[in-house]
């Protein structure tokens, strides 16, 4: 959890001490405004959903420092979101013998990404149309 926790907090101060500049380099204003807008509407859901899937955390943790999402809104929905999965991984390594029985293990391993990618798809579907593709 310590760990999780605290990738999510690098990448959210990592971009709101220094990559605003960055970020408005890389997309015009009125992308960056989107941003903001898309974490007032979905920011705390999608970043709650968004901790199950590879790459999608860090990369809305990144985006949360960007916005204006206060945080500590973006530090409870992190909790909210990692904490249930330490305890599920942890349960699930609890049941996993290396040798005799792996499947408990390789079975949160994959499923557990895969569920949080389709929820995070059947979100992302909601997204307005005139936001930017994140």
């Amino acid at each position: 959890f310590m760990g999780t926790m605290g990738a999510a907090a690098a990448g959210f101060y990592a971009c709101r001490l220094g990559g605003q500049r960055m970020f408005l380099r890389l997309v015009d204003e009125k992308d960056a405004a989107g941003v903001d807008v898309w974490f007032r509407e979905y920011g705390v859901v999608a970043i709650i959903l968004s901790r199950p899937v590879p790459m999608m955390t860090e990369v809305l943790s990144c985006l949360a420092g960007l916005s204006g999402i206060r945080a500590r809104v973006f530090f409870l929905a992190s909790t909210l979101g990692h904490l249930p999965l330490c305890f599920l991984y942890s349960y699930l390594g609890s049941r996993t013998d290396s040798l005799k029985n792996p499947w408990p293990a390789i079975a949160g391993i994959l499923l557990i990404p895969a569920v949080g990618w389709l929820l995070v798809r059947r979100f992302k579907n909601a997204t307005p149309d005139h936001l930017p593709d994140c």
